[in-house]
């Protein structure tokens, strides 16, 4: 665990993890456990033998590393963030340019335009029915839309309808 983290085996005390986060190390721990055939036997660290992710001196390196992720002194995380536009941009150039693909690339178009406009995700947007969407009376160049299905969504209440505006950007349209 050390050398996976601090890139040698006995680190001294101003090492910084700089090769792997704490979660990182926890999955590794956690995958190796699940190759232990005797779960219940502890790690004996005189005569070297059980199942060495119990050992104290592992869950020591994880809880220091750990430190150093909240304090952000070792690896940066890699955690997901939102897509900028000239990314989105970008994916849709992709798919639009797809070759020999027929409709289907105008149908992923659609959905990923359509996700940006909704502020969506797109195991949501692959719910869609085209019932849902309705005229907005109010605003005639606009339409209402209403998402029920969605993971936060428990009571009617929390699904309002929304309003899907054209935008001007015909990168975005389609």
């Amino acid at each position: 665990m050390n050398f996976r983290a601090f890139g040698e085996p006995y680190p001294g005390e101003a090492a910084k993890p700089v090769y792997a986060r704490s979660s990182t190390l926890a999955y590794a721990k956690k995958a190796l456990s699940c190759f232990m055939l005797r779960i219940t036997v502890q790690w004996d660290p005189i005569r070297k033998k059980g199942i060495p992710t119990r050992s104290e001196l592992v869950n020591k390196v994880i809880k220091t590393v750990k430190r150093f992720d909240v304090r952000r002194q070792g690896v940066q995380s890699a955690a997901r963030r939102p897509i900028e536009y000239e990314e989105f941009v970008n994916l849709l150039t992709l798919v639009r340019a797809a070759q020999g693909k027929g409709a289907l690339k105008y149908v992923v178009s659609s959905v990923l335009t359509l996700q940006l406009h909704m502020i969506t995700r797109v195991h949501d947007m692959m719910q869609l029915k085209f019932e849902i969407f309705s005229p907005n009376v109010q605003h005639p160049r606009s339409l209402l839309c209403q998402l029920r299905w969605s993971k936060n969504i428990s009571e009617e209440r929390d699904a309002p309808e929304q309003i899907l505006l054209a935008r001007l950007d015909p990168c975005v349209c389609y």
